[in-house]
């Protein structure tokens, strides 16, 4: 379809009809939306799992620990590829850092020193429902709630050490009331 010129007394506007019906509206105004920006997903109303830092940090503590106890080569995948992780969190804000080039997997909470090799940064809610297995990881950093800082292939490496949280947490949330 041709463009077509529409002319007011102020201004003169070129459009294509077709392109103007087919963009989302706001308030009566076409949206524009570039190719790669996706709508993110926010839950609305929903309160968060941890009420603060400390208590996510008191979870994240029994989750590795147990895990440990379970199955002491867990942390192998880490371990294998000498990869410092870091996972960075909001909502409360919280870091987690995790030095795979020591083995036993050396594990910190809170601000650290150590310059990760790979760096995800998440909700708190997020990583709840990746845990949970409510919400897979591939999805969730296709629909931008999840960003990967650093080598990208070396991320699906962590598919193991997720499934062996996976395998304990819910019984970390029950034990410290939080399911």
């Amino acid at each position: 379809m041709a463009p077509v010129l529409r002319l007011t007394a102020k201004t003169a506007t070129c459009y294509n009809r077709r392109a103007l019906r087919s963009r989302p509206r706001l308030g009566g105004k076409a949206v524009r939306r570039t190719r790669n920006q996706a709508p993110r997903a926010q839950p609305k109303g929903n309160m968060p799992i941890f009420s603060d830092t400390e208590q996510f940090y008191a979870c994240m503590r029994a989750v590795f620990a147990r895990m440990g106890q379970d199955d002491p080569s867990a942390g192998k995948a880490i371990s294998r590829a000498g990869l410092i992780l870091r996972l960075t969190l909001h909502d409360p804000p919280a870091q987690i850092t995790i030095d795979g080039r020591h083995n036993p997997l050396q594990i910190s909470y809170g601000p650290s020193s150590l310059r990760p090799d790979l760096e995800v940064a998440l909700s708190s809610d997020t990583l709840h429902k990746i845990l949970l297995g409510q919400l897979n990881g591939m999805s969730a950093l296709g629909a931008g709630l999840l960003t990967v800082r650093g080598p990208v292939l070396r991320a699906l490496m962590l598919g193991d050490l997720f499934g062996h949280l996976q395998a304990v947490y819910p019984g970390v949330l029950r034990e410290q009331g939080l399911a």
